[in-house]
């Protein structure tokens, strides 16, 4: 073989090598290891269910060094996932209300919200926890409900009568007419009990008339207080007050 064709052989030998090495054999790539910079929840502690009709929840929020997608996991102490959120761009945010995927109310116990930040390129991840108690020990709490005499739910009256309002109060005055009446209606839990009722109330007038004030349980949630005036009767209702007693859960 001639020097000549030597060379060629080791031409071709070198470019064939190149050509046939994996792709980025022998250069160096830089990938970006996610990092998790910030992972907060709202509140350590949570009560799914307060009573009846309010609901608690827990917010919670993320950021990473990249775009790279992540996930949230809730964890029982059982290890069981719960529930999962899912968001694409290096951050994200969600509210869990302390319900499985099938929307039970999960049971008392520490929490773990698991967050997973993932590089879709390369497969490398970071990973984050906070704990979270969920609580709901059953109480008796005596419950106060205040409102103001001219947030009244209704008014009504008839000729001869009239409702006004008097600062922040309601002004009933009959002056020989049928009626001037006001009411409050208050949502109250299922087992609500021993209702009392309080009235800041200044009333004026002479007989003939009267001055009525009723209160009654008028469905399982719903609770309302009437004061009515007749005849040549006033009153100035500045407030009304609801108590009574309800299992809550802390």
């Amino acid at each position: 073989m001639t020097q000549m064709a030597k060379r060629l052989v080791v031409v071709v030998a070198i470019a064939l090598a190149g050509w046939l090495a994996p792709a980025g054999a022998g250069a160096t790539i830089n990938r970006m290891v996610p990092v998790i910079e910030t992972f907060d929840l709202s509140s350590g502690d949570l009560y799914p269910v307060v009573r009846d009709d309010f609901k608690d929840e827990v917010e919670f929020t993320w950021y990473s060094n990249d775009t790279s997608p992540g996930q949230v996991d809730v964890i029982s102490p059982s290890g069981v996932v719960v529930a999962s959120f899912f968001d694409r761009y290096g951050s994200g945010s969600g509210t869990w209300d302390g319900t499985d995927q099938s929307g039970n109310v999960v049971a008392v116990g520490t929490y773990t919200f698991r967050l997973t930040v993932t590089n879709s390129e390369d497969g490398s991840s970071a990973t984050s926890a906070r704990l979270l108690e969920v609580k709901s020990d059953i109480v008796s709490k005596k419950i106060k409900v205040h409102v103001l005499g001219h947030k009244a739910t209704r008014r009504t009256h008839s000729p001869g009568c009239s409702v006004g309002r008097f600062g922040i109060a309601a002004d009933l005055d009959c002056n020989g007419g049928r009626f001037a009446q006001v009411q409050f209606a208050f949502k109250v839990p299922r087992d609500a009990r021993g209702f009392k009722v309080r009235y800041d109330d200044f009333p004026g007038g002479y007989s003939p008339g009267r001055y009525i004030r009723q209160a009654e349980r008028v469905r399982p949630t719903r609770f309302v207080v009437t004061v009515r005036v007749t005849g040549y009767r006033s009153v100035i209702l500045d407030a009304v007050d609801l108590l009574y007693t309800a299992k809550v859960r802390r």
